[in-house]
């Protein structure tokens, strides 16, 4: 390129004054084109420029326009509303063709197919409250076939039987207890004092929270409630549920089971 450049320029030089003038005035005409061509492409640019800002700025005072209208949603709008204008012209052209039978048949279509939408919600509505009535009857069933199962398996099994049993003791006592006032322990003529002093110094070592009745007969069996803490357990203070759940390990040891009472909060007491 360099030695190209270098054998034009030496042409170039070569050339006389009159030679050179017909390439300077194309050169002056390309010039003068160029410049003519940069203004209006600069012009064309400057007014699209003008217009977007226009679109785009804040609305004046007192003008009243929509900001939905403007820029390029104005455009959608306005497409939208040619469409449905155009839409609404030629329906209207439509029902003005139509003759009298034909919009009576029209109109009577139309009812048809609205009867028919009702008939099928109707019967949607039927076959919904149908399930429905089924679902209540097979929850029916499968609750009394549960409550039939659990009865089965008290009837079948010595241990849930003895559970029930002393469920229901310890109902009993409560009630009992609470018409009352104070709690009460029974004893079997067979176990006697032995047993009742040996619990209640296993749970209370001072007697508190349990009421012996030693010359009671008639009852089968002791059962040992305590009202309040045990001496023995220091350093805290139980809940409520929490001596509750330890009366119900007592109730389990005098039944000879065994359990696991579990909280998350104070630990696992074991039995």
């Amino acid at each position: 390129m360099g030695e190209a450049m270098t054998a034009l320029s030496a042409q170039w030089k070569s050339l006389t004054a009159a030679q050179k003038r017909p390439y300077l005035e194309r050169e002056q005409e390309d010039r003068e084109r160029y410049n003519r061509e940069c203004a209006e492409a600069d012009a064309a640019a400057y007014k699209a420029q003008q217009e977007r800002l226009a679109m785009n700025s804040m609305p004046n005072e007192g003008e009243d326009i929509r900001a939905s209208s403007r820029g390029a949603r104005g455009r959608v709008d306005a497409e939208r509303a040619e469409r449905e204008a155009y839409e609404r012209q030629r329906k209207k052209e439509l029902r003005d063709a139509l003759t009298p039978e034909e919009r009576e048949e029209r109109r009577a279509a139309k009812a048809a197919k609205k009867a028919e939408v009702m008939e099928r919600q109707r019967k949607r509505d039927e076959e919904e409250a149908a399930v429905e009535a089924r679902h209540k009857k097979l929850d029916k069933e499968a609750t009394k076939k549960t409550d039939e199962r659990l009865k089965y398996l008290l009837g079948q099994s010595e241990i849930f039987a003895r559970l029930k049993a002393g469920k229901k003791r310890l109902e009993g006592d409560a009630e009992e207890e609470k018409k009352e006032g104070e709690y009460k322990s029974k004893h079997s003529p067979s176990r006697k004092k032995k047993r009742g002093r040996k619990a209640a110094v296993a749970d209370d070592p001072e007697g508190e929270g349990v009421d012996e009745d030693d010359e009671e007969e008639g009852s089968e069996e002791e059962h040992v409630f305590l009202t309040k803490q045990p001496d023995c357990i220091k350093f805290g203070q139980l809940k409520p549920y929490q001596l509750e759940g330890l009366n119900w390990m007592i109730h389990l040891a005098e039944k000879g089971l065994n359990g696991i009472l579990a909280d998350e909060v104070s630990g696992v007491y074991c039995w």
